[in-house]
Parts: structure tokens; C-alpha cells; sequence
């Protein structure tokens, strides 16, 4: 299992941004790890921070006209998160 941190090398997702035109793919897939990690924690601050990893999933993913993976992928997410009021609140924001 993957730890993410905010304070990693790609803090900011600085270097995966200019990749993702690139490799859109590998990019996409990390970041569907990033967001469940830190759904999993379970704090306000930490899905905040993994609805902001959605909306550039999100991005990434229109970009790419991946859309009915999206709209597969969101709901598997929501459906994992339903458990947790915390991050549905967050996700009622997005």
C-alpha cells in the first residue's frame, strides 16, 4: 500500500499535472489511490482534500472523454464512502 503525504515530492500534484497530458492513464489511476486513502482516513481535513483529488480525476478524465468510467469509478467511490457522513458532506459539495 501507497502512503501519501502532503508533503511528498509531488506535493501539490506539481509533477503529476504536467505528466497527466502525457501519461493520463497512469496519472488517473494514482490519483483514485489518493482519494480512497484519504476517504479512508476519515477526517474533515482529509476528505476535503480527497474531493479536491476528484475534481482533477475529474478534469483529467473529461479531458480524455472518459466519462462513463467516471461517472462508474464516482459512484464505486461514493458507494465505499457512504459509511462515512464526514466525507458524503464533502462529496454533497463537489
Amino acid at each position: 500500500r501507497r502512503q501519501f503525504t502532503k508533503g511528498n515530492a509531488d506535493a501539490g500534484h506539481r509533477i503529476s499535472k504536467q505528466l497527466a497530458p502525457i501519461h493520463p492513464r497512469e496519472i488517473v489511476d494514482v490519483y483514485w489511490k489518493e482519494a480512497y486513502f484519504y476517504a479512508e482516513i476519515g477526517g474533515q481535513e482529509e476528505c476535503r482534500y480527497a474531493v479536491s483529488v476528484l475534481r482533477e480525476i475529474n478534469e483529467i478524465m473529461e479531458k480524455n472523454s472518459w466519462t462513463e468510467e467516471w461517472n462508474e469509478r464516482y459512484n464505486d467511490f461514493i458507494r465505499d464512502s457512504i459509511s462515512n457522513p464526514v466525507m458524503i458532506s464533502e462529496l454533497a459539495r463537489f
